[in-house]
C-alpha cells in the first residue's frame, strides 16, 4: 500500500453524520428557550411600564386637581370669613341696634362659621381620600331619620329666609346600615345643593324606598353637558340661587364615599331650571321600615 494512504471506512462518515444530526436539534431546543425567556422578561418589563404609566397618569391627575381646588379655595374661605367680619364691625360700632337685629346677625356670624368649618373639613377628607388616607370604613345601623332632622337643623335658616318647604318623608323608625361618616357627608352636600339650587318658595323633599335614598327638588336643575360628568367634576362649582358657592370637592367625595360603602350614587334632571333628583342606593339588607 502507498506510502500515506489511509482506508475509510463508509461506517465512519455515517457515524459523524449522526452524531452531528443529533446536536442540531439541542441546540435549536437552547435557543428557542432563550428566545421565550427573553420574551418572558420583555413582556414582564412592559407590563411594569404600564402599571408605572398608569401611577404617574394618576399622580398627575391628582395634582391637577389640587391645582383646581386652590384657584378656588381662596374665594370660598374669603367670602365668608369677610362677612363675618362685616356683620361683627357692625356689631360692635353700633350703639343702638334692637336686640332682634343683634340676634339675627349673631345667627348669622355663627351660620357662617359653621360653613367655613364644614369646607374645611370637606378638603380635609378629600384630601385625606386623594392619599389613600380616607379611614376604614365602619358600617353601624343609624336611624336614618333622626340623620336627615340633624342635617335639616344646619341649613335651617337659609330655608327660612327662601322659604323652602322641606319635606321629610322618611319614617321615624327607618334605620339603614352604613358608615356613619361617610352617609354624613354625602347626605349633608346633596342637601346643602338642593337648599342652594332651589328658588325661593320651592320644595324639596326626601324619601327612602328600594334601598334608596332619594332627595328632590324643584329648583335649578343640572344642564345635559354636566350631567353626563357631574360626579367627576373637581374645583368648578355653580353659584347658587343667592350666589352661594361650594369648595368644589363635594359631589366627587359623596360617589367615592357611597362606593366605599358598597352603595352607589346617582343624579337625574330633565334640564336647567327643571329641578334635580338624587339617589343614594345603599347595599342590599337595608329594608324599608314596615311602622
Amino acid at each position: 500500500m502507498p506510502e500515506g494512504f489511509k482506508i475509510t471506512k463508509k461506517d465512519d462518515t455515517s457515524s459523524v453524520g449522526t452524531q452531528d444530526s443529533g446536536l442540531a436539534p439541542a441546540i435549536a431546543v437552547g435557543e428557542k428557550q432563550e428566545e421565550e425567556s427573553l420574551l418572558n422578561e420583555l413582556k414582564k418589563v412592559q407590563k411594569e411600564n404600564l402599571l408605572l404609566k398608569k401611577e404617574l397618569l394618576e399622580q398627575e391627575k391628582r395634582i391637577q386637581n389640587l391645582t383646581k381646588l386652590v384657584s378656588v379655595i381662596n374665594h370660598d374661605f374669603r367670602s365668608p370669613l369677610q362677612g363675618i367680619l362685616g356683620l361683627s364691625e357692625i356689631l360692635m360700632d353700633s350703639t343702638d341696634m334692637d336686640e332682634e337685629k343683634i340676634k339675627e346677625d349673631i345667627t348669622s356670624i355663627n351660620q357662617t362659621a359653621e360653613n367655613i368649618l364644614n369646607l374645611s373639613n370637606e378638603f380635609s377628607l378629600w384630601s385625606k381620600d386623594q392619599l389613600g388616607k380616607g379611614g376604614e370604613v365602619k358600617n353601624q345601623t343609624i336611624n336614618l331619620y333622626s340623620k336627615i332632622q340633624s342635617i335639616i337643623k344646619l341649613f335651617e335658616i337659609k330655608i327660612k329666609e327662601k322659604q323652602i318647604t322641606l319635606s321629610n318623608n322618611i319614617d321615624k323608625m327607618q334605620t339603614v346600615f352604613a358608615d356613619n361618616n361617610r352617609l354624613s357627608l354625602a347626605l349633608r352636600n346633596i342637601i346643602s345643593n338642593a337648599v342652594k339650587f332651589t328658588y325661593n318658595g320651592g320644595n324639596i323633599s326626601i324619601s327612602f324606598k328600594n334601598n334608596e335614598i332619594i332627595i328632590s327638588d324643584d329648583g335649578k336643575g343640572i344642564s345635559e353637558k354636566r350631567l353626563n360628568d357631574f360626579f367627576n367634576q373637581i374645583g368648578t362649582t355653580d353659584y347658587g340661587i343667592d350666589h352661594e358657592k361650594g369648595v368644589g370637592v363635594g359631589m366627587n367625595l359623596c360617589k367615592s364615599y357611597v362606593e366605599e360603602m358598597g352603595g352607589k350614587i346617582s343624579v337625574e334632571s330633565k334640564g336647567e331650571g327643571r329641578g334635580s333628583t338624587f339617589i343614594i342606593t345603599l347595599p342590599e339588607g337595608n329594608k324599608e321600615s314596615s311602622n
